[in-house]
């Protein structure tokens, strides 16, 4: 026997396509002890076909090293017929060789002549897993006459359909909506109760299919899984790394934890949202100038002056070539300024080139004005909000803006922490740390944000809105790792059973039409125990829109304030200047 790495090296990778084959009738003691360090338990899809005597079939079948292993074969041979089998002339077989490969050769093409063995007749058993009434058995599979051509064996029953009321100990931490517990619920000491969550109503579908039954724990330190001195880990996946639990419900699957155990398919997403306070409505005053943007205003406002000096101008070189007299530049500046306030003057220049100008700024003024009116009503008519936190980039460039956290733990907090965009960093530099109950009150404080997972905060945002609270969930979401699926002892068994049954919940939408159900049921039992079984009914976000008012038109008073009080400077400064000039 060459070592440990070369049956890893062959069970790796394509593990289904490979048997292992182990030769008892001589140095049993050896093998048993080689099939114990090569972590045979690792690979519970590989086929063990065992040659020995009946002696040691009960032991080496209950062997911890083949405890995951699904299919294990024994090929039961009495005292006599090994003696006999080592003294025929026939292939020579080396007494020193443990790996069973002549023999077994051997024996499936007849190469050996059994005429002279005293007992011709043999039995083949196999380990069951759960037989027994959920525990582990030895069953007989078939009979077999040495003399005969050894035929095809009969396949074993799939254990992972039926796992006979056997009993699983689940680990798992409280994660609402995907996982509730109730530890006061008066079960064996050091379990808790399931209570209405996703992954309750994921394990109940597929433990009344596959016929199993089970305990849930906490960990024992009331962690996810940190990585700590010697590669041990805590929490959950320090649980499933020293086999005090057989799986998890819902576990982030990072590359430090898949080295110590094993994952089902991811089956729900929990992505990064936002949690702000909801837009406000902007001053109505400003109404007058949202129709259009800055941009607009700005170009309006250069074109305006720009039309204003060229009239100027042409008036000028007018001048140059008749002595009659020119508008001043105040005056052509105010030409164009009043037929943007569709007030065209009365007395219009006689020169064509100035005439054909003012036409011209006359029909864009004309088409200004009439986009302005009819945006105008909508702006007085449609409450304008300020802008939305959708993205990080939007929290991080939102003036005066704070934002928090619930923890510094988990793989989470790791997604902001090792994150290259700067502005993440930026983020994750200045993360204030805040219970879970109190965050939602400084988001509806103001100018606060909270950062954090969707399904922690979706059942109190739902509450609040329901209650018309000004609370808003970004519209960007930014997945984490990817997902969550169940945590496995390594090598466990039953793995790909769990899995296949839920990849069929998957198909059939049911984890998606569970997890709403879950939260409308959350949202509505926290309402009945804050306030005395009474539902909230949502209330309105804003006032019923009415015709407009004076509300609607603070903005035109305020510009005709504006305008009032200027008019006043300057005709003040006209006296001034009257009196001073005399």
């Amino acid at each position: 026997m060459s070592g440990n790495t070369d049956i890893l090296e062959t069970m790796i990778g394509e593990s289904l396509c490979w048997s292992l084959v182990l030769d008892l009738t001589s140095e049993a003691a050896s093998v048993l002890r080689y099939i114990e360090m090569s972590y045979l338990f690792f690979w519970p899809t590989i086929r063990v076909f065992i040659i020995g005597s009946k002696r040691d079939m009960e032991t080496t079948l209950q062997n911890t090293a083949l405890r995951n292993t699904l299919k294990t074969y024994y090929l039961s041979l009495d005292e006599r017929t090994i003696t006999t089998i080592r003294g025929l002339p026939s292939g020579v077989i080396n007494e020193k060789s443990i790996s069973a490969s002549n023999l077994a050769k051997k024996l499936a093409q007849k190469l050996v002549d059994f005429t002279d063995v005293v007992n011709e007749r043999t039995e083949i058993y196999f380990r069951c897993m759960y037989c027994k009434n959920g525990h582990a058995g030895i069953e007989r599979l078939q009979n077999w006459n040495l003399a005969d051509t050894l035929g095809p064996v009969s396949d074993f029953p799939d254990e992972t359909r039926n796992f006979h009321g056997h009993q699983f100990d689940i680990v798992c931490k409280k994660r609402i909506p995907l996982t509730d517990i109730d530890k006061n619920w008066g079960g064996p000491e050091g379990t808790v109760g399931p209570l209405d969550s996703l992954d309750v109503r994921i394990n109940y579908a597929i433990s009344g299919k596959l016929n199993f039954t089970y305990l849930l724990r906490e960990p024992w330190d009331n962690e996810w899984g940190l990585l700590g001195p010697g590669r041990n880990f805590s929490g959950v996946v320090g649980t499933l790394q020293y086999e005090k639990a057989d799986f998890s419900f819902m576990l982030t699957a990072t590359p430090g934890r898949t080295r110590v155990m094993d994952y089902s398919r991811v089956y729900a997403g929990d992505p990064y949202v936002i949690v702000s306070s909801k837009p406000k409505a902007l001053p109505r005053y400003l109404a007058i100038v949202k129709p259009f943007t800055a941009w607009v205003w700005n170009s309006i406002i250069i074109t305006c002056l720009f039309a204003g000096v060229m009239l100027w101008m042409i008036e000028k070189v007018r001048c140059l070539f008749s002595r009659v007299k020119t508008m001043s530049l105040t005056t052509s500046l105010l030409y164009t300024v009043r037929m943007v306030l569709l007030n065209p003057p009365v007395i219009l220049p006689t020169q064509l080139a100035s005439q054909f100008l003012l036409g011209i700024w006359w029909v864009g003024c004309l088409v200004i004005f009439t986009a302005y009116r009819s945006a105008l009503i909508a702006h007085l008519t449609v409450v304008i909000r300020s802008s939305a936190i959708n993205t990080f980039e939007d929290l991080y460039n939102m003036e005066g803006q704070r934002w928090g956290w619930i923890e510094y733990s988990g793989t989470a907090i790791a997604y902001l922490a090792e994150n290259p965009d700067p502005i993440v960093q930026e983020i994750y530099k200045k993360l204030e740390i805040h219970p879970l109950e109190k965050q939602m009150d400084l988001v509806l404080a103001g100018y606060y944000s909270h950062v954090t997972r969707k399904t922690i905060v979706w059942v109190d945002f739902l509450k609040a809105e329901r209650r018309g609270l000004p609370v808003y969930m970004s519209t960007t979401e930014y997945p984490v790792f990817g997902g969550y699926g169940w945590g496995f002892r390594k090598g466990a068994p039953f793995r790909d059973a769990i899995d296949r049954m839920k990849q069929r919940l998957i198909e059939a939408g049911l984890i998606d039409r569970w997890l709403n159900e879950v939260i409308r049921v959350q949202v509505e039992e926290s309402e009945k125990k804050e306030f005395n079984g009474s539902l909230i009914i949502r209330q309105a976000d804003e006032k019923e829109q009415s015709a407009l008012s004076l509300e609607h038109l603070q903005g035109s008073f305020y510009l005709l304030l504006i305008g009032y009080w200027i008019a006043g400077l300057v005709l003040v400064l006209e006296i001034a200047r009257h009196y001073y000039m005399n």
